[in-house]
């Protein structure tokens, strides 16, 4: 008994030397890291996410992959949005809020909601709840005390439905002309999805002691447009209102002349949806991912089919009356599809990061005090331009800038990481095409996906690519991306 109680002393013993070394070197999740949900079917054993803590020199360690408790689709870029999952640092415990954008169960279209407690070495799941509609796509947090002492503390989720077509085979071949699969075989046109649910927004409330959320009676709204095909949804205003960012393309891949708005719904103190959504017409083709800075929207648009169109429009919404108001129209940066943004704050001047799809190319715009973007090189529509997919020549701003189409495809989701005195930018790299088909005709995700390092000059906002640190052989089918 006492050999054995030794025993046990021991590995105690090395457990928590293991784990106080580990941190030394950097691999505390809560001091820094970057999470990545693998969308993963329950065939294949579930969603889940993978956490990396970060260093001070950028590199991510793997800590481990935790189950969601929910289902994915494994469709990818296909049905991806922004903020599919979030990290909220605002409460004195962190949380990681996911989304599962597969159905519950063969009898349950809906997707789930899952939320960790984050730990030095582990990612601990304490909810998953119902989203309350198909294909969730994107979550929004907010914690605050509002003027008159009220405490919200509540998380909303935008669900996608069901869509009124669905693609066969691989996901959006049909919508962008292609014929034939990798195996040959003509790809079917889509057809009608029956029994439609349309797009709706529910909100929850939260508990930071438990890590638990409850469904806020009343905040459950369908959207104006039910086939919308929402890429993310944000609080805005100091949390008076969420925006909703409409792509319109039936899931990522449409014609590129689809109508182009957001919708906005008023949440009360208590997180009830008042009314019906206010929808606003955006500048710019296909409205995707954003980033809500000083309470102005800062809106992506992308199309491959519109050729250097791509870029950002800058939005204010009107705090009593949700319509929006055009700051600067849709500024091309020179991309076709640009999708996926972060701005940074850390740098002297606010830099925003740009994202786009179809050539990985990565933009630099200046942020001003007045909401407007700005570049620093005279006849260049961004100041530099960067690469996220592995041995990239596309690297500097070109002419024509960056157009190595489907040859470096593969720029997704961005998140910013600061450590004690450095800055990082990460960014997922899926290359294309999204899926594969297997000797017997089955979807596949190869996994060549990897996530791109960046250090932040300060002063410039410049990136330097730090491409011994990038970590590759991801699954294929992951979309978002949280960092602190």
């Amino acid at each position: 008994m006492k050999t054995r109680l030794l025993a046990i002393i021991a590995l105690a013993l090395l457990f928590a030397f293991s784990t106080l070394h580990a941190n030394a070197l950097g691999s505390d999740l809560t001091k820094g890291a970057v999470f990545y949900p693998t969308n993963t079917l329950e065939a294949n054993g579930g969603n889940t996410v993978m956490a990396f803590a970060r260093d001070e020199s950028g590199a991510l360690t793997l800590v481990g992959e935790f189950p969601t408790g929910g289902n994915g689709n494994e469709e990818g870029i296909i049905t991806s949005g922004q903020n599919a999952a979030v990290l909220d640092t605002s409460s004195p415990t962190q949380y990681l809020f996911v989304i599962n954008a597969g159905a519950n169960s063969s009898s349950d279209r809906n997707g789930s909601l899952s939320v960790f407690r984050v730990e030095p070495d582990e990612l601990v799941l304490t909810d998953v709840v119902s989203t309350l509609g198909p294909q969730p796509r994107s979550v929004a947090r907010d914690r605050r005390t509002f003027g008159n002492g009220t405490f919200r503390n509540i998380a909303t989720v935008v669900n996608a439905g069901t869509g009124s077509f669905e693609f066969q085979l691989i996901p959006g071949l049909a919508a962008i002309g292609v014929d034939t699969d990798p195996l040959g075989r003509p790809v079917p046109d889509p057809v009608p999805v029956s029994n439609f649910v349309g797009e709706s927004i529910s909100s929850y409330s939260f508990n930071e002691n438990t890590g638990s959320l409850t469904p806020i009676p009343g905040s459950r709204r369908f959207t104006r447009d039910r086939d919308g095909d929402p890429a993310q949804i944000s609080y805005i205003n100091d949390g008076r209102q969420v925006v909703i960012s409409q792509r319109k393309t039936f899931f990522a891949l449409g014609t590129g002349l689809e109508d182009d708005n957001i919708e906005v719904f008023r949440i009360d103190q208590q997180g009830r949806t008042i009314g019906q959504a206010v929808v606003s017409e955006t500048t710019g083709n296909d409205p995707f991912g954003f980033t809500v800075f000083d309470n102005r929207m800062y809106l992506t648009h992308g199309s491959f089919q519109q050729i250097a169109q791509g870029g950002t429009s800058v939005i204010s919404i009107d705090r009593n009356t949700g319509v929006g108001n055009t700051v600067i129209p849709n500024k091309p940066d020179g991309q076709s599809d640009t999708c996926w943004n972060v701005i940074s704050d850390w740098t002297e001047t606010p830099m925003m990061y740009n994202s786009a799809f179809f050539n990985s190319g990565i933009t630099i715009q200046n942020v001003n005090p007045d909401g407007t973007l700005t570049d620093g090189d005279l006849g260049s529509p961004v100041r530099r331009r960067e690469s996220s997919a592995p041995d990239s020549n596309c690297m500097a701003v070109q002419d024509p800038p960056c157009a190595r189409y489907f040859d470096d495809a593969g720029g997704l989701d961005m998140g910013l990481s600061k450590g004690a005195d450095k800055q990082f930018l990460y960014v997922v790299n899926a290359p294309f095409p999204f899926a594969q088909l297997d000797d017997n005709g089955n979807v596949f995700y190869p996994n060549l996906t990897s996530i791109a390092v960046f250090e932040i000059d300060q002063a410039t906002g410049d990136l330097t690519a730090l491409d011994n640190l990038r970590v590759s052989g991801l699954p294929g089918s992951g979309f978002g991306l949280a960092t602190h």
